[in-house]
């Protein structure tokens, strides 16, 4: 070494805080046809979403309704998406 002290210290930047969202319900669904025709529209679309339940379902299929639940803010657009194709 030359003897030269470095003045620089190496710090990593603080990880970012993951973004909090709220997901709420816009509609229940117990046909397996109905929720993957609503995976591909709403994949289409950009629309954040899960069914809850849709892993449980499959043994009580028309008698435990999924739930859909979409982004807050998104909510409002896949309902006016629901209501045209007659879902609500």
């Amino acid at each position: 070494m030359c003897g030269l002290r470095s003045s620089f210290s190496f710090r990593t930047p603080p990880e970012p805080q993951p973004e909090e969202v709220t997901f709420v319900q816009v509609l229940k669904v117990n046909n397996p046809g109905d929720i993957a025709m609503l995976k591909s529209l709403l994949g289409a679309e950009g629309v954040t979403y899960f069914f809850q339940g849709e892993h449980s379902q499959r043994a009580e299929s028309w008698v435990v309704p999924v739930v859909l639940m979409v982004r807050e803010d998104q909510a409002p657009e896949v309902k006016r998406m629901l209501k045209n194709l007659k879902y609500l």
